[in-house]
């Protein structure tokens, strides 16, 4: 008999332990789903689309009238820009940027920027603007393409020059870091870090594509094999999270997770999350790219 009450005791334990098993593999996972807590915005033409993880399988999108080339540190901000019209294309209009802000719906336009726009980015707080392309100039129209900053708060904003002489000079992940100190941007596959105050660059790592995470502690770029590299800037350490497409891997608001893009072939993809603390990759959706960019952005309002 005792031995009977034992073996029941026994049992029971052990189911108890698979339970408590369970529940941890499931709260782990929800935690893992939780950690993640923003949107993924991908770009299309005239509009974007918005998909929220773990909610509605089929993305939200917006009818924003310009294809998505950036997005705020924050992600309530996304932007891009386009001519007004076909003859503008061909007269070479400068172009014109467009912002939205994805809570509020706000929107503002910053005309006549630049002749020939590449690459742009804002701070947070959309006072300072990166331009790379063709400055927009009545005196000097032969003007090479360029890296330039404005000072948005400015009546008159002046151009002001970080990197002159760039035609034909492969520039990539031009961006701010969050707190709007330093911009960061690559040179064939140099990549720097531009001061704000002392109007002074430095080199960092070797590259393309990076991207600094909000705390500025990190930096995520494409090595010369497509793989997505993080540096730690502190300690010098580097560690590579996975296969990209050379397209820039994108931090998460919170520092969290850096969102690239894994190639599957014939256009195929895979959206990739990598968590920093527990150095897991996580799959979060297979999608179809056609050379898109993606970014983390704040989930829309329902």
């Amino acid at each position: 008999m005792k031995v009977r009450i034992r073996r029941r005791s026994a049992l029971a334990l052990f189911t108890a332990l698979l339970v408590v098993l369970a529940i941890s593999i499931v709260s782990d996972a929800r935690m893992e789903n939780e950690s993640i807590r923003y949107a993924i915005a991908v770009s299309s033409q005239y509009r974007i689309a918005v998909y929220h993880l773990g909610r509605e399988p089929e993305p939200q999108w917006l009818e924003v009238g310009f294809g998505l080339q950036w997005v705020s540190r924050d992600g309530f901000w996304v932007g891009g820009l386009r001519a007004k019209d076909y003859q503008d294309l061909i007269n070479f209009t400068p172009r014109t940027l467009y912002v939205q802000n994805l809570q509020t719906g706000e929107k503002r336009t910053y005309a006549a920027v630049a002749r020939e726009v590449e690459r742009f980015a804002f701070t947070d707080d959309l006072r300072y603007l990166a331009v790379l392309g063709v400055p927009h100039d009545l005196e000097n129209p032969q003007e090479p393409t360029s890296l330039f900053l404005f000072d948005m708060a400015e009546p008159q904003p002046q151009r002001r020059y970080v990197r002159r002489g760039l035609n034909d000079v492969f520039v990539s992940g031009v961006s701010f870091t969050q707190d709007g100190r330093h911009l960061v941007f690559a040179v064939q596959e140099e990549i720097f870090v531009f001061d704000m105050r002392s109007g002074q660059s430095r080199w960092i790592a070797h590259g393309t594509e990076p991207d600094m995470s909000p705390s500025g502690s990190h930096l995520s770029y494409a090595d010369s094999d497509y793989r997505v590299v993080v540096q730690d800037l502190q300690t010098g350490q580097r560690y590579v999270i996975g296969q990209g497409n050379g397209t820039t891997p994108s931090w998460s608001p919170d520092g969290q997770h850096i969102l690239f893009v894994r190639p599957l072939g014939f256009g195929y993809a895979e959206l990739t999350s990598f968590n920093i603390s527990t150095r897991r990759t996580t799959l979060l959706r297979r999608i179809y790219t056609l050379g898109n960019q993606y970014w983390w952005v704040a989930p829309l309002p329902r």
